[in-house]
C-alpha cells in the first residue's frame, strides 16, 4: 500500500492530472489509508458563536478488516470532544463505487457516493434526510493538500439547481501523543 501511495503523488502532491484518480476499490483503500493514518483524527477551527464549539473534529477509524471506514464528527469546546454524528464509507463491490452514510443522534440522515476526481481530490455528493423527510442535495469536495493537511469544501444545491457553496474548512492532523 505505502508503494501505491507514493505512485499517487504522496508526499509530494504535484500536479495531477484526473488520469491520475485512483480508481477502483483502489481509490477506497487510498481514502482509507490518507483519512485514517497516524492519530486518524483531524481538526478545523471554525467561528465562535455564543456556547458554540470552537472546532470541528474527524476521527477515523478502519474497520471490517479495512473494508469499512468509520468517521466519527466531534465537536470540541477547547480541550473536551464531544462526539456528534457517525458516518461511514465503504467500497460497494457491485456497484464499483465508494457509498457513504452519516445519521445523526435525532435521526437525520445523509447518504450518497464518493468519487476521485485525480489523485489528491475526492468528491461525495450526497442527500440529506430531515426527520420530516425533506431532503437537500450536497456536494464535498476535498483536497488533500499536504501528508497533514486537507480542505473540504461543503457546497449545497439551491431551487435553480445551482451548487452553492456553504463553508470552507481547512483540517489538520492531530499529532501523537509524542508530538509526532
Amino acid at each position: 500500500m505505502a508503494v501505491c501511495l507514493l505512485a499517487m503523488g504522496f508526499p509530494s502532491l504535484a500536479s495531477t492530472q484526473p488520469s491520475d484518480a485512483p480508481t477502483g476499490v483502489a481509490s477506497f483503500e487510498f481514502m482509507v489509508e490518507y483519512l485514517s493514518g497516524g492519530t486518524g483524527k483531524w481538526r478545523a477551527p471554525i467561528p465562535p458563536r455564543d456556547g458554540g464549539p470552537d472546532a470541528l473534529g474527524l476521527w477515523f477509524e478502519p474497520a471490517a478488516g479495512g473494508k469499512l471506514l468509520e468517521l466519527t464528527i466531534v465537536l470540541h469546546y477547547g480541550d473536551e470532544a464531544r462526539p456528534s454524528m457517525k458516518g461511514y464509507w465503504l467500497w460497494h463491490p457491485g456497484r464499483k463505487e465508494i457509498l457513504y452514510h452519516e445519521v445523526s443522534p435525532s435521526g437525520r440522515i445523509r447518504t450518497g457516493v464518493s468519487h476521485f476526481t485525480d489523485a489528491r481530490t475526492f468528491v461525495n455528493l450526497t442527500e440529506a434526510f430531515g426527520l420530516n423527510g425533506k431532503s437537500t442535495s450536497n456536494r464535498g469536495v476535498n483536497t488533500f493538500t499536504s501528508e497533514n493537511e486537507h480542505l473540504t469544501t461543503a457546497y449545497k444545491l439551491d431551487a435553480r439547481g445551482e451548487w452553492v457553496e456553504q463553508q470552507s474548512l481547512t483540517w489538520v492532523r492531530e499529532a501523537e501523543p509524542d508530538g509526532r
